[in-house]
C-alpha cells in the first residue's frame, strides 16, 4: 500500500491520514488496555465519528496529526499528533498512541516523540513543546524524560479512571532542552559502538 510520508524514522514513516484508516484505528480507541492511559474511553467511539475526525485533519493549521506506519510490517500501528499549535506562543501539545499492541516495549515510541519534536523546534520554530501523561502510565514517562521532557506540575487525583484517580502529570521539552538530549543519546550511541567493537 503506498503511503503520503511527511517524516520518518528508522522503523516507521509518519504518514498522512485518511479516512480510509478509521477502521483500523476504532478499535484501537474502544480498548480499555489503550484508553486507560488517555483522557478518553467512558464512551464508544463510532466509526462516523473517527471518519469525520479524519475527514477533517488536514484543513487546519492548528494540529498536525500523522499515522504510525510500520515500514518491515507494512500495517499502521499508531498515531501521533502536535495539537493546539500556537505561532504567536511557539508552543504544541504532543500526543501520541501506539494501538497495536504487538509493536510495544521497542523504542517506536521514543523514535516517532524525537521526529516530532525535531520537526516542531525545526520546521515550525516552536520553542516549547508539552504534553499530559496519567501518573498510571511510568514507561511513558520514562519514555519522554529520555527526550528531555521535565516535569513541570501535577494535578493529584484529578482524572478517574478504571475506578481508580489517577494524577495528571504536565510535562514540558524546551527546545535546547532537546538539543541536548540529542547530544547526550549520540554520545550513549558512540559509547555503545565502541563496547561492542572491543568485545
Amino acid at each position: 500500500m503506498t503511503r503520503t510520508v511527511f517524516l520518518t524514522t528508522k522503523t516507521t514513516d509518519l504518514v498522512h491520514l485518511t479516512v480510509a484508516d478509521a477502521p483500523a484505528i476504532l478499535p484501537w480507541l474502544n480498548n480499555h488496555d489503550i484508553t486507560r492511559f488517555l483522557n478518553r474511553g467512558d464512551r464508544p467511539l463510532a466509526l462516523a465519528e473517527e471518519e469525520k475526525f479524519l475527514g477533517s485533519l488536514y484543513t487546519e493549521r492548528d494540529k498536525l496529526v500523522l499515522g504510525i506506519w510500520h515500514k518491515e510490517a507494512e500495517k499502521l500501528i499508531g498515531m501521533t499528533g502536535l495539537h493546539s499549535i500556537n505561532p504567536i506562543n511557539q508552543t504544541a501539545v504532543f500526543g501520541i498512541t501506539i494501538g497495536d499492541t504487538d509493536f510495544h516495549n521497542q523504542g517506536i515510541g521514543q523514535a516517532v516523540l524525537s521526529a516530532m519534536c525535531s520537526h516542531a523546534f525545526n520546521w515550525l520554530n516552536l520553542r516549547n513543546v508539552v504534553l499530559h501523561v496519567l501518573g498510571n502510565n511510568p514507561r511513558a514517562i520514562t519514555c519522554y524524560t529520555r527526550v528531555g521532557f521535565i516535569e513541570v506540575g501535577n494535578y493529584p487525583t484529578f482524572v478517574f479512571k478504571d475506578g481508580e484517580w489517577v494524577d495528571e502529570i504536565h510535562m514540558l521539552l524546551r527546545r535546547e532542552n532537546f538539543l541536548l538530549s540529542l547530544e547526550e543519546e549520540a554520545k550513549r550511541q558512540t559509547v555503545h559502538q565502541v563496547a561492542t567493537m572491543t568485545t
